[in-house]
């Protein structure tokens, strides 16, 4: 997997999208996602075009790891092809390895390529992809390989956004709430990290609650858009609308769900001085 290799061979790319990130799931990335698409100027994509670009770049780890670590063996075997010496074992063969790692490059970035033409073509200039809880190897990769890309990082209370995926089931034992508050703490911290970054927005959700207005002008200021429509906020949309499914309802929202003590007292310990501060304060100023 991408976390687990250094990831040679990528090359930074031209592209230019706002992304949408946060710590863990439920933190208010769909929130965003509706806020900027409400705008003419805007289309920011969802999780599966995002899934998309994770794994075609996992694969692309994968392939230059191999290819860069056996590029003199393959340059060998290739020239000795090309001299007429086939006399040998090449089921191996490959073309030049630094190209051919380049032209897998570029089919890794086609489909992120096309989500920004798509966009443009359609007369909105500003485009992304919203991804809740990708890990900080992903996000460092991703501001490595397109400088150019802007971030919005949304940070929402633990308590909440555990009652939130209590709620949808997301999480359903005492295991599953350790690693959801050990994943919030670790993106939180990253996230922090890149306080002064000018490419990254670090947004409370409890300002889109108190102070709408003033929060809706920093974001249309750092995306470039001026015209997203407040009345999305008025909207509360959690899941998909319908009673086909059972994870879907009739108004498209879950309400949050109450956290047992136990579940109290692992967020407390996990936010706990020891660890990482529960709430993100500064960010919001």
């Amino acid at each position: 997997m991408l976390e687990q290799t250094a990831l040679p061979g990528l090359a930074p790319t031209d592209l230019d999208p706002l992304m949408i990130t946060s710590p863990t799931l439920r933190c208010g990335t769909t929130l965003l996602q509706r806020l900027l698409c409400s705008s003419k100027h805007a289309l920011i994509y969802g999780e599966k075009c995002a899934r998309d670009l994770e794994m075609f770049l996992n694969i692309h780890a994968f392939k230059a790891q191999d290819y860069s670590h056996n590029r003199a063996a393959y340059q060998r075997e290739l020239q000795k092809v090309l001299q007429g010496d086939v006399n040998d074992w090449i089921s191996d063969l490959v073309p030049d390895p630094d190209g051919y790692l380049a032209v897998l490059q570029g089919a890794a970035f086609a489909g992120i390529s096309y989500c920004r033409d798509y966009a443009v073509r359609a007369g909105r200039p500003v485009w992304g992809l919203k991804y809740p809880g990708w890990s900080p190897v992903m996000l460092s990769m991703l501001r490595t390989v397109m400088p150019r890309a802007r971030f919005i990082f949304i940070l929402r209370d633990l308590s909440d956004c555990l009652r939130s995926a209590k709620a949808q089931q997301l999480v359903v034992s005492a295991q599953d709430v350790r690693d959801f508050c050990r994943m919030w703490v670790g993106g939180a911290a990253y996230a922090r990290t890149l306080g002064t970054d000018q490419g990254t927005l670090l947004l409370d959700y409890a300002d889109l609650v108190r102070r709408p207005q003033e929060t809706l002008a920093r974001i249309g200021s750092f995306a470039g858009v001026q015209d997203m429509d407040a009345a999305v906020l008025e909207h509360k949309i959690n899941i998909w609308v319908g009673r086909e499914f059972a994870a879907q309802t009739a108004d498209g929202y879950i309400p949050p769900a109450e956290l047992s003590q136990a579940e109290q007292a692992i967020v407390a310990e996990a936010t706990s001085p020891a660890g990482q501060p529960a709430l993100i304060g500064s960010v919001s100023s």
